[in-house]
């Protein structure tokens, strides 16, 4: 009737739709609204169609902003009750991968270089691949970063090392020591004062202006 005043309420869960990106190998790339707070990575690729023969879990990758999460997608296909089976939040991209038959030696070595994986080498394997280490390499702090952005380091139990497994797209570092100033030469000490100087007067005359 006439003057009569009609109130519509809001759903109490309703917000803005929120999205994910699924890309790679999967049989429909694309961007997915998320239907529910409780979509998880195992449900969004179940609504892509599933995954591509050529598709490699563990070097897949959920990605939120700029940082990627580092969980194990090979695991939570085959268990979705996992933890890893994360829920989705809004932006998020998962890209599946390709597998890679590259492994990548950085660091101190003598070759840094990236060669072909073979599957049986150990890390061990793949220094030598490189060249062996420097003489100011630390072996025993060497680890590895997984296709997934996991990392595993070479650990020691009493006097017995464990190095980690190589994957396909694994990258292989060696820090190095510290800068010992003590062993340096006088051109090295010279040459790096002279570089510091530099940059102190070029920050000044920046600052000065």
């Amino acid at each position: 009737q006439p003057f009569d005043i009609v109130y519509v309420r809001t759903q109490p869960y309703y917000g803005n739709q929120q999205q994910v990106v699924v890309m790679g190998e999967v049989m429909h790339p694309g961007t997915y609204a998320i239907l529910n707070q409780t979509e998880r990575i195992s449900n969004i690729i179940a609504r892509t169609g599933g995954l591509k023969p050529d598709a490699y879990l563990p070097g897949s990758q959920l990605r939120r902003g700029r940082q990627i999460i580092g969980t194990d997608i090979r695991a939570v296909m085959d268990n979705p009750k996992i933890e890893g089976n994360l829920l989705l939040q809004d932006r998020d991209t998962l890209y599946i991968t390709r597998r890679s038959d590259v492994v990548s030696i950085q660091g101190a070595v003598l070759n840094p270089s990236t060669v072909s994986y073979e599957e049986g080498l150990s890390l061990k394997d793949y220094i030598s691949l490189a060249g062996g280490y420097t003489e100011n390499a630390r072996p025993g702090r060497s680890y590895v970063i997984y296709p997934n952005n996991r990392k595993d380091r070479t650990k020691r139990f009493f006097t017995k090392k464990y190095y980690p497994d190589i994957q396909p797209g694994s990258t292989i570092v060696v820090p190095f020591k510290p800068l010992d100033t003590n062993r340096l030469s006088t051109i090295e000490r010279v040459t790096i004062l002279s570089v510091t100087g530099s940059l102190v007067l070029a920050v000044l005359n920046f600052l000065g202006r």
